[in-house]
C-alpha cells in the first residue's frame, strides 16, 4: 500500500509494535454535516492526537452543505495526516490500511477499524461502533476510501479539555457546606439504623433466656425514642435535599440558558432542535448526581466500612461468606455497565432524533397535510419511537439479567451463612441472637454496597451527559454579547455605517460569497443591495447585523469596529426573510416584550408599518393573541407586524431582508414612503429587479454579481 512507503523499516517495526496499545476512539458528531472532521478526529485520536471535534469544526468551519473528499483531504493535509483516496469493492477492505475513513451511503464517513473474513467494523459518527457483514457493508459502502497515516512532522498531543462535576461545583456558593449538611444527616440516619440489630440481639439472647419484662420495657421504649429520632432526621434530609435541589436546578439551568441563548446563530443553525432541548436536558442528570448521588454514595461508602468492622468482629468466617457473594455481585455488575453506557448514550441520541422530528412534524403540518404526508411523517415518528422502545428493552434485558444474578448469588450466600452459622452455634462461637444481629447487619452492608454500586454506575454514565452538555458550554458566545456593558440606548449615537474590504465565505474549500466589498452609508441614507438569488445579500445583512463573522475587512458604526459597540444590536433594528412572531399579544411582539411598554411608540411604529389600521379591526386590537404556529394573521399582516417591531425602539440603523416581498403593491409603496421619513439609516434588500424598494436608494446602491 502507499503507506507503507511513507515510512523506514525501524518505523514500520516501532508503528507495528505502537498498534497493539493504540485504540481507535469513538467521536460523535454533534452538527448535522460534520461527520468528515468526526473521523479525522478518531484517526487523529488513534495515532495519539487528542482533540475535542469543536477545535476542528472551528478551525476548518465546516459548511452546511457538507464535506467532499477533497476537503476532507486538505483538513487531513493541514493536520499533518498524508492520505490517499482509493476506489475498490467491499471484498478487498482488508487491503485497507486501518483506520481509514470510507464514503457511506453516499452522504456519510465513517472509520474503517476492523476488517474480519465475514465482518466488518466501523466507527460511525451518528451512531457508534457498529459491526456489519461484508454484505451489509457493500449496501452502504461507495467503493471510495481514504487511506490516512502520520507524516514525519505529526506531534502526539493532548489537547481535550473534558466537562468536569468540578465545573458545576466550583462556581455554586454555599454548595459545599449544603451538600456537607446532607452528607451529615444521611450518615445520623444510617447509624441509627444500625442501632436496629442490636434490639432483636438483646431481646432474644438477654431477655427471652432470662424473661426479664422489665428489661424489655425499658427496651422498646428507648428504641421507640430511637425511631422517632430516625423519622425526624429524615424528615429534615429531605426537606434539605428538597430545597438544595430546587436552588441548584434554578441556578444551574439558568446559567445553562444564559450561555445557550448567547451562543452564535451558527450554532443553531447547525443541530437538529431536538438534539439541543436533548442536551439541556442532561442537566437534570448531572443535578441529581450532585443533589442525591454525592452524598448517598458518601454514606453508602462510609456504611459500608463501617458494617464490614461490625461484621468482622461478629465472625470473620461469615464475613468471609458475605463478601464473596458480594464480590461476584459486583463483577456481574461493573461487566454490564460497559453495554449499559452504550445503550444509555444510543437511547439519548434516538430520543433526540424523535423530538426533532415530533417538532419538524407539528411547524410544517400544513406542508404535510398538502402532499399528503400524513402516514410518511407518522412512519417516521414511529421509527424513532421504536428504536428507543428497543433501546429500553435492552436496558430492562440487562437489568433483569442482573438482578437475577444477584439474586441469584446473595440467595445462594444467604443458604450458605445459615449452614456455616448453624454449625458456629453447634460449637457455641455465637450465639443464636448474634446470628440474627449479624443477619440485620449483613442486609445492611448488602444494600449499601448495592446502592454504592448503582452511584458508581451513575458517575460513570454522568460522562456521557457531561460530554453532551460540553457541547453547548465550550462553545463561545458571541464577541457582542460578551463585550456588551451595563446600559440601554445611547442617543448620542448617529448611525453612520462603514463597509471596508468586506469578505465572507462559508468554508476555507469554498469561494468567498462576496469579497473586497466596501461601502458607507450615511445617518438618514438609504442603502439598497440588489442581485440574484445564492448572490450573499442576506448574508451581507447578517454580517451587518453581527450575526456571522466575516473572514476579512471590517464593520464600523461611527468609526468603531461593531465588535467594541457596546450593545451593538441594540442599536438597530432588524427584519429578516421568514421572521415569525412568538407567543404573546401584538403589543408584546411590536415591543419586543419591553418589561415597560411604550403604547404611543408601539402605535406609532404600527402607523409607520401600515399595520395599524388592521390591528384595530381585530376584536382585541393590540391585545390579541397570537403565536409562531398559529397567528390567525395573513403572512403580509405578520410582515408588517415585524417591521413596526424593528421601528420600536428607534435604532439608529434598520437591517430589512425583503421586507415587503408578501405585500400588494399600493401597500408596499406606502410602508416604504413611511420607512424614508425616518431618520435613521436604512439597508434594504431585494432580489426583485421590479421591486418598489430599488426606487428607494438615495445615492447609494450596489448589487452583488
Amino acid at each position: 500500500m502507499a503507506a507503507a512507503g511513507a515510512f523506514t523499516l525501524r518505523e514500520l517495526t516501532r508503528d507495528s509494535l505502537q498498534r497493539l496499545s493504540r485504540k481507535l476512539p469513538v467521536i460523535r458528531q454533534s452538527e448535522q454535516a460534520e461527520c468528515g472532521i468526526a473521523c479525522l478526529a478518531m484517526v487523529l485520536g488513534y495515532y495519539g492526537h487528542h482533540c475535542e471535534l469543536r477545535h476542528l469544526r472551528n478551525r476548518f468551519r465546516v459548511s452546511a452543505q457538507g464535506t467532499t473528499l477533497k476537503d476532507l483531504m486538505a483538513c487531513a493535509d493541514n493536520l499533518k495526516l498524508q492520505c490517499r483516496a482509493l476506489r475498490l469493492d467491499p471484498s478487498h477492505l482488508i487491503k485497507l490500511q486501518r483506520p481509514g475513513i470510507l464514503h457511506w451511503d453516499m452522504n456519510h464517513f465513517v472509520v474503517l477499524k476492523k476488517v474480519g473474513r465475514r465482518y466488518i467494523t466501523i466507527h460511525d459518527p451518528a451512531s457508534g461502533q457498529r459491526t456489519l457483514s461484508l454484505e451489509q457493508a457493500g449496501q452502504h459502502f461507495t467503493g471510495v476510501a481514504l487511506e490516512l497515516w502520520p507524516r514525519t512532522e505529526f506531534s502526539v498531543a493532548d489537547e481535550r479539555n473534558p466537562l468536569r462535576l468540578s465545573a458545576f461545583i466550583g462556581r455554586r456558593e454555599g454548595l459545599w457546606s449544603a451538600l456537607a449538611q446532607l452528607t451529615g444527616l444521611s450518615l445520623l440516619l444510617q447509624l441509627l439504623a444500625l442501632l436496629s440489630p442490636l434490639y432483636l440481639q438483646t431481646v432474644v439472647d438477654d431477655v427471652v433466656v432470662s424473661a426479664d419484662t422489665n428489661l424489655l420495657a425499658v427496651l422498646a421504649a428507648a428504641f421507640f425514642l430511637l425511631l422517632l429520632l430516625e423519622t425526624g432526621v429524615s424528615i429534615l434530609r429531605q426537606l434539605m435535599a428538597l430545597r438544595l435541589a430546587s436552588r441548584l436546578s434554578l441556578r444551574m439551568a439558568a446559567s445553562l440558558f444564559h450561555h445557550l441563548i448567547r451562543l452564535p446563530c451558527g450554532f443553531f443553525s447547525q443541530r437538529h432542535v431536538g438534539d439541543i432541548v436533548s442536551r439541556f436536558s442532561s442537566l437534570d442528570s448531572v443535578r441529581l448526581i450532585l443533589t442525591n448521588g454525592m452524598a448517598a454514595a458518601i454514606v453508602d461508602g462510609i456504611l459500608t466500612i463501617t458494617t464490614l468492622i461490625v461484621m468482622l468482629w461478629y465472625d470473620a468466617t461469615l464475613t468471609i461468606v458475605v463478601l464473596a457473594a458480594v464480590a461476584a455481585y459486583w463483577c456481574i455488575r461493573l461487566a454490564l455497565l460497559i453495554r449499559v453506557r452504550s445503550l444509555s448514550e444510543e437511547k439519548l441520541r434516538i430520543d433526540a432524533r424523535r423530538e426533532s422530528s415530533f417538532i419538524e412534524a407539528v411547524r410544517s403540518v400544513v406542508w404535510i397535510k398538502l402532499f399528503h404526508k400524513e402516514e410518511a411523517r407518522q412512519a417516521q415518528w414511529q421509527n424513532h419511537l421504536v428504536d428507543s422502545i428497543n433501546r429500553d428493552i435492552g436496558l430492562a434485558k440487562l437489568g433483569i439479567g442482573g438482578d437475577s444474578a444477584g439474586r441469584l448469588i446473595l440467595g445462594g450466600s444467604d443458604i450458605l451463612l445459615i449452614y456455616v452459622a448453624a454449625g458456629q452455634i453447634i460449637d457455641l462461637h455465637i450465639s443464636v441472637g448474634m446470628l440474627l444481629a449479624f443477619i440485620s447487619f449483613k442486609r445492611h452492608f448488602v444494600s449499601a454496597t448495592e446502592r454504592l454500586i448503582d452511584q458508581i454506575a451513575e458517575f460513570r454514565l454522568l460522562n456521557v451527559h457531561l460530554d453532551r452538555l460540553a457541547d453547548i458550554t465550550h462553545e463561545t458566545m458571541e464577541p457582542y454579547h460578551r463585550a456588551q456593558q451595563p446600559g440601554g440606548y445611547s442617543p448620542a449615537l448617529s448611525g453612520d455605517l462603514e463597509v471596508r474590504n468586506l469578505g465572507f465565505r462559508y468554508n476555507q474549500n469554498q469561494p468567498p460569497v462576496f469579497e473586497n466589498l466596501s461601502f458607507t452609508v450615511s445617518r438618514g441614507q438609504t442603502l439598497v443591495v440588489s442581485g440574484q438569488s445564492g448572490r450573499g445579500k442576506s448574508t451581507l445583512l447578517k454580517c451587518l447585523a453581527g450575526l456571522n463573522e466575516a473572514d476579512c475587512g471590517e464593520i464600523r458604526l461611527d468609526g468603531t469596529p461593531i465588535q467594541q459597540v457596546p450593545g451593538y444590536r441594540s442599536r438597530m433594528g432588524v427584519v429578516m426573510q421568514n421572521d415569525h412572531l412568538l407567543t404573546g399579544s401584538i403589543a408584546e411582539n411590536i415591543s419586543s416584550f419591553d418589561s415597560s411598554i411604550d403604547y404611543e411608540q408601539i402605535v406609532t411604529a404600527a402607523k409607520t408599518a401600515g399595520i395599524h389600521g388592521d390591528i384595530m379591526l381585530l376584536p382585541m386590537q393590540y391585545n390579541t393573541l397570537v403565536g409562531d404556529l398559529g397567528t390567525g394573521l395573513s403572512g403580509g399582516q405578520v410582515q408588517r407586524i415585524c417591521i413596526a417591531r424593528a421601528i420600536y425602539r428607534k435604532p439608529a440603523i434598520l437591517l430589512m431582508d425583503e421586507p415587503t416581498n408578501q405585500l400588494d403593491e399600493i401597500t408596499e409603496k406606502n410602508v416604504l414612503q413611511n420607512l424614508l421619513r425616518l431618520e435613521m439609516t436604512k439597508i434594504l434588500v431585494t432580489h426583485s429587479a421590479t421591486s418598489s424598494i430599488l426606487d428607494c436608494a438615495d445615492t447609494v446602491r450596489i448589487k452583488l454579481e
